[in-house]
């Protein structure tokens, strides 16, 4: 848009990601330019992970060349490529340095961070800044993108993320970090999670037999192939009457062939009880405080 444009933020009611396949594609920025750039990926139904990163970062600088050029064409009536080749055309410095200065902002105000599969099964993980640059963070194992940026990497730093941790507790590392990074403007509350894993492919060949003799099993409490945490959470499962799939998650997961995802979005009953640990979590730091300002007050009157 151009420079006079003024911003307005607001909270999308869509989730601010998508998910292709076996790529899950994340936007931080103008909702407006998610939404074209989403479109573009949909449109042109591209699933590979390297083919939605060239996609994805050509429409970023394509919409960027052409806004600059349209500034150019607007505000001096000549061709961009004359602005650019042609020195002594007879335009105002005032106005060509308004120009150069429009070129310096993030005219495309949105990132983009691509995580997901490629073809050959290796995980991959792409930040796709403003200017339609990408950066292969796969080896970092976590990144963030957009004005809270700082917030959820401090966390991650400082509570000793590592790529080693279970799926479970990468979750709620993942959801912790977003809600540290709500500090700042422009960080809305609401969250969405898309889960993309490797698991076993015999899983997807599960036929309602199957899910069937599960059923037995944890209703009968012979459960002695299982580990305690699975009994557990096994029964959950068949007492919850979850469906086929739900049941999949936590069937034995040993050779890892093939790709499941998930989109959990917000206000699911999983988010819903995260945001309420995390509150909780919050409540007993606070009174913690409270009780350390105390003892450190009283100590320090003692000294």
């Amino acid at each position: 848009m151009g420079e006079d444009m003024p911003s307005y933020e607001f909270e999308s009611l869509e989730p601010k990601m998508v998910c292709r396949n076996r790529v899950g594609i994340g936007f931080a920025g103008s909702s407006l330019y998610a939404d074209i750039i989403e479109r573009t990926v949909t449109k042109e139904k591209l699933e590979d992970f390297d083919k939605i990163v060239e996609n994805i970062s050509k429409k970023i600088k394509n919409e960027r060349k052409n806004n600059i050029n349209n500034e150019i064409k607007r505000r001096t009536g000549v061709d961009p490529d004359d602005f650019y080749t042609n020195p002594s055309l007879p335009i105002p410095e005032g106005v060509r340095s308004r120009i150069y200065r429009l070129m310096k902002r993030k005219i495309v105000d949105c990132r983009c961070l691509v995580a997901g599969f490629d073809e050959e099964n290796k995980a991959r993980l792409t930040v796709i800044n403003h200017e339609g640059d990408s950066v292969d963070a796969t080896n970092f194992n976590r990144i963030s993108i957009g004005s809270g940026m700082p917030f959820s990497t401090i966390y991650f730093d400082q509570f000793d993320y590592n790529a080693d941790i279970e799926l479970k507790e990468a979750l709620i590392f993942s959801f912790e970090a977003k809600k540290w990074a709500e500090a700042p403007t422009g960080v809305g509350s609401k969250t969405d999670i898309i889960l993309l894993r490797k698991i076993d492919q015999t899983e997807s060949l599960l036929k309602a037999k199957t899910v069937k003799e599960l059923k037995k099993i944890a209703r009968n409490k012979d459960l002695s192939n299982f580990s305690n945490l699975r009994k557990n959470e096994l029964v959950k499962l068949i007492d919850s009457s979850l469906t086929e799939t739900e049941i999949r998650d936590f069937i034995k997961e040993d050779e890892l062939q093939t790709i499941k995802v998930n989109m959990i979005k917000d206000g699911d009953p999983m988010l819903q009880k995260m945001e309420k640990y995390h509150k909780e979590k919050i409540e007993i730091e606070r009174e913690s405080r409270k009780e350390l300002k105390t003892e450190i007050g009283d100590r320090v009157l003692e000294d």
